[in-house]
């Protein structure tokens, strides 16, 4: 994925920075099996967002098309006790650096034991 600022392609995503220690190996496996999970991270990425924005509360409908596949995954998710110790800050957060010229989207930040935390599933 390219980013782009003030019109010019942003040099590094965050992606690239967490790919940089990876084998080409590993990351032709991830590329060859795309088809395998690709469905199933979208949704669950979207579960967990929604839940978040929705300050807890929202569970995704056991009769709705796009989450009722990977139930096996997203409630377990949405279930974790360990959630419980943490403040949400944001949820699919983009930003850019333009000093670093750096650019990307996180998962999710929280806030806890006096940390800030960026997270990616």
């Amino acid at each position: 994925h390219t980013y782009w600022a003030d019109g010019a392609p942003v040099a590094t995503s965050v992606t690239q920075v967490l790919r940089a220690g990876d084998s080409p190996e590993k990351i032709a496996a991830i590329e060859a099996t795309r088809h395998q999970w690709a469905e199933r991270g979208t949704a669950v990425h979207l579960a967990l967002e929604t839940w978040i924005r929705s300050g807890r509360s929202w569970r995704p409908d056991p009769e709705d098309p796009r989450f009722a596949p990977f139930a096996a995954w997203i409630d377990p998710l949405l279930s974790w006790s360990g959630w419980d110790a943490l403040e949400f800050i944001a949820s699919e957060l983009l930003f850019h650096s333009p000093s670093r010229d750096l650019a990307g989207q996180c998962d999710g930040i929280y806030r806890a034991d006096g940390h800030t935390i960026l997270f990616d599933l």
